[in-house]
C-alpha cells in the first residue's frame, strides 16, 4: 500500500513537472509575438515590411506628395535607401536623404499614452474629439494637419494630428485605415512628431539638380 502511494505521488510530482514546463515554453513562445503587437498597437502609421507608394504631408495651404520610384524593386520601406520624386505642389526630383529619413520618422514615432473612448456616450466622445482638436468637422477640412501613406498593396493609412497637450510637449493624435476613422482611440504622440509638416519645400527637394 505504501509502495502505491509513492508511485502516485511519483507520477503526480511528474505530471506537474511535464505541465509546468509546458507552461513556460507556451509563454516564452508567445512572449514576442505579444510584445510585436502591442508595440504595432502604439505606432500611428504601421509601415514596418511594408513597401511605400506615396506618402503625402498635409498642413494648410501646403500638401507635399512624394512618390516612390522603387516600389517594383520592394523597397521604400523604412530604412531602404530608396529614390523619390516630389509630385506635389509641382513636379521635382526629391531629397532622397531627407525623405527617407520621414518614413523612418514614420516608422519609430510610437504613442506614449492611448486614450480609450470606446465606452464612452456618443455625445461625449465628440465632446473630447473637438477638445483634442479631432473633430468630424476639424479632420475633414481640406487642409486639416495630417499625413496619408498609400502603401503599394493600396492600403491608405493616415495619421491626423490635433492640438497640444495642455501639460507636456504632446499631440493628440487619432488614425484612419483606408478612410475609416478609428475614434474610439485617441493616441499621444511626441510634439516633436509635427516638425516633419513645418520644412519648406526646397528642404525636400534635391540640392544637387533642383530640376523640375
Amino acid at each position: 500500500m505504501e509502495l502505491k502511494k509513492w508511485r502516485t505521488q511519483i507520477i503526480l510530482a511528474v505530471v506537474l513537472v511535464i505541465f509546468g514546463y509546458f507552461v513556460y515554453w507556451y509563454e516564452f513562445s508567445h512572449r514576442p509575438k505579444k510584445e510585436e503587437a502591442a508595440d504595432l498597437s502604439k505606432k500611428i502609421i504601421p509601415i514596418k515590411e511594408k513597401v511605400i507608394q506615396s506618402i503625402r504631408l498635409v498642413d494648410g495651404d501646403q500638401t507635399i506628395e512624394f512618390q516612390c520610384l522603387d516600389v517594383e524593386k520592394n523597397l521604400c520601406k523604412p530604412g531602404d535607401h530608396s529614390d523619390w520624386a516630389i509630385s506635389a505642389p509641382e513636379e521635382y526630383s526629391a531629397d532622397r536623404g531627407n525623405v527617407n529619413s520621414l518614413v523612418s520618422s514614420l516608422n519609430n514615432v510610437s504613442a506614449s499614452q492611448t486614450i480609450d473612448l470606446s465606452d464612452e456616450s456618443a455625445e461625449k466622445k465628440a465632446g473630447l474629439l473637438q477638445e483634442y482638436g479631432l473633430d468630424e468637422t476639424s479632420r475633414t477640412s481640406q487642409g486639416f494637419r495630417r499625413v496619408e501613406v498609400i502603401t503599394k498593396e493600396g492600403e491608405k493609412l493616415i495619421a491626423f494630428l490635433g492640438v497640444l497637450h495642455p501639460i507636456g510637449d504632446q499631440l493628440f493624435v487619432t488614425t484612419a485605415k483606408n478612410d475609416e476613422i478609428n475614434d474610439d482611440r485617441v493616441l499621444l504622440v511626441p510634439k516633436y512628431f509635427q516638425s516633419n509638416f513645418e520644412h519648406e519645400l526646397s528642404y525636400w527637394r534635391n540640392k544637387k539638380l533642383f530640376p523640375k
